[in-house]
């Protein structure tokens, strides 16, 4: 696993992440504009090499897309909390998190691809 980062690493639309005490920050430094999660360069997550020990998502309220994979084979993930401007969760964005036990959706998202972890969803 690689260390925390000093500072957050930017990615995406108006976004940057660090991972703090097995949490994954997700931030956006402009908070009154739009952020979105853009398709990854290499098709995986910056976060990737990290997915095993990420315990907590924690993402920003202008928050609007989740990429493909966003936290895929995330495993030690158990519940997250979607912000309430997200309309867009593209496929396979949580494929793999096998200890996913809940997803809050703060408003209802439109365009869901897949959010199936093989377990029930509240």
């Amino acid at each position: 696993c690689l260390p925390a980062q000093a500072e957050p690493v930017k990615f995406g639309e108006n976004l940057q992440w660090d991972i703090v005490n097995a949490t994954l920050r997700i931030t956006s430094p402009k908070t009154d504009s739009v952020a979105k999660m853009t398709p990854f360069d290499s098709g995986y997550a910056p976060w990737a090499n990290d997915s095993l020990s990420i315990k907590a998502v924690e993402m920003p309220d202008n928050l609007t897309t989740i990429a493909v994979s966003a936290f895929e084979s995330c495993k030690s993930l158990q519940d997250v909390t979607i912000p309430a401007n997200v309309t867009n969760i593209h496929m396979w964005a949580f494929r793999n998190c096998a200890n996913l036990k809940k997803v809050t959706c703060l408003r209802i998202v439109v365009g869901v691809a897949a959010v199936k972890t093989g377990k029930a969803m509240t």
